[in-house]
Parts: structure tokens; sequence; C-alpha cells
């Protein structure tokens, strides 16, 4: 088997949220940025992915911890590779109520449905996808019979509002920089079926997309 590919200065930071109140729901979304220095608790991106990861979901649901890995794609050990270079544990239940503007109790829908997410990167490569997952509440969303989902009128799920969270937990200070910062976030190409990796681009922008489904029984790699 051929060696794992790597790339130089980049990381994955894996956060892995949990169901307060029926704990064996769990999942895991992944950012992948550039640190010109092995990532410690205390950088500005580790911080800022922790409060916007804190603010994509409801009260019902803990941001169980943040990971870090170096980037690495094949080989011979499951994904992510090796050990982390970095654990925070946070241990903390969602923002999202207060971050995105939900007035009251609102009920919450299965996990397949989540809010899609694209990253834009600053070249030529397919855009990253984000499936934010325990966000969405039942009075978000609705659909003609037979038809996709779309968000309800009056909605607090904005694309102008993901901006302002972008803002406010500062995540949005590390999308639209160059290769000359020392950290931003950004995407790498990567093709198992050619055997390639690379390139990589700073991520230029995030555009919002809206409802959408995704399987919440795919098998972990890991």
């Amino acid at each position: 088997m051929p060696p794992p590919f790597t790339w130089s200065d980049g990381y994955e930071a894996i956060v892995t949220y949990q169901n307060i109140s029926q704990p064996e729901y769990k999942w895991r979304n992944t950012y992948v940025f550039h640190d010109d220095h092995v990532p410690v608790a205390g950088d500005g991106i580790i911080i800022a992915l922790i409060a916007f990861a804190q603010a994509m979901v409801h009260t019902d649901v803990n941001l169980v911890q943040l990971e870090v890995y170096n980037w690495v794609r094949g080989g011979p050990s499951p994904y992510p590779g090796g050990l982390p270079l970095l654990v925070v544990p946070v241990g903390a239940a969602g923002t999202a109520d207060a971050a995105w503007g939900y007035s009251g109790s609102e009920t919450g829908v299965g996990g397949e449905v989540c809010l899609r997410i694209d990253r834009i990167p600053s070249g030529p490569l397919k855009h990253g996808r984000l499936f934010l997952r325990g966000l969405i509440r039942e009075g978000d969303t609705g659909a003609a019979s037979g038809g996709k989902w779309t968000f309800a009128s009056g909605t607090p799920l904005t694309a102008l509002k993901l901006g302002d969270i972008l803002v406010s937990t500062s995540l949005g200070e590390y999308i639209g920089l160059t290769t000359a910062d020392p950290m931003y976030l950004m995407e790498v190409a990567y093709s198992k079926k050619h055997g390639t990796v690379g390139p990589a681009y700073p991520t230029a922008s995030w555009e919002f997309i809206g409802p959408t489904t995704n399987k919440i029984s795919r098998k972990s790699h890991r």
C-alpha cells in the first residue's frame, strides 16, 4: 500500500457533538485549515472554530470537543490519520438559539435534515461542503408534496445571519485570506482514484445554500 498523502502545514479540526438527552446520537463536522506552526489551544483559529461550532447547534446538544489532526489521506491508517495533535475538551451546550435569533421553544427535526454551506476556494477546485446537523428546527422548513425542502418564511436561518455569526465568532477573520497569512481556512484537492493530492487554496468565501438531506447512518472511517 502506498504511503499516506499529507499537506504541509495543513490541519483538520474535527468537532464532535452529542445529543444531551439521547447520548447515542453523536456526529462530527470537519474544518480544514492552514497554520504555520503546530496548532495550540490558544490559537485564534481554534478559539473561533469552537465558538462557531457551538453556534451551529441548539441547547439540547453538547459540543463535546475539538480535535486537531495533520491533514492526511490514504495510507494504511484509518481516517483521520494517527493520534490527534491537540484535543480541546468543551463539554458545553450549543448557543444556536441566541446566535441565530430563535424565539421560544422550538422542536428539532431528524438528523438527516441539514443546513448546507458551500466553502468556496480561491482557486479552481470543487467547492467544499459543510452539512450542519442539529441546527434546523421544525418551523424552519417546508416543502411541496414530493418536492425539495425549502426554508419557511420567517426562519432566522439566513445568509445574512450566517455572515453576522462569522463576524461575532471571529471565524470570518480566517476566510478570504491569502497564502501569505499564517492561519486561514482552506480546501485541499485529493483524488483517491488517481493517487494525487493538491493543489490547495485558501477559502475565499462561504455560500449559504439552504436545507438539504444527508445520510446519518454513514459509517465512520475512524
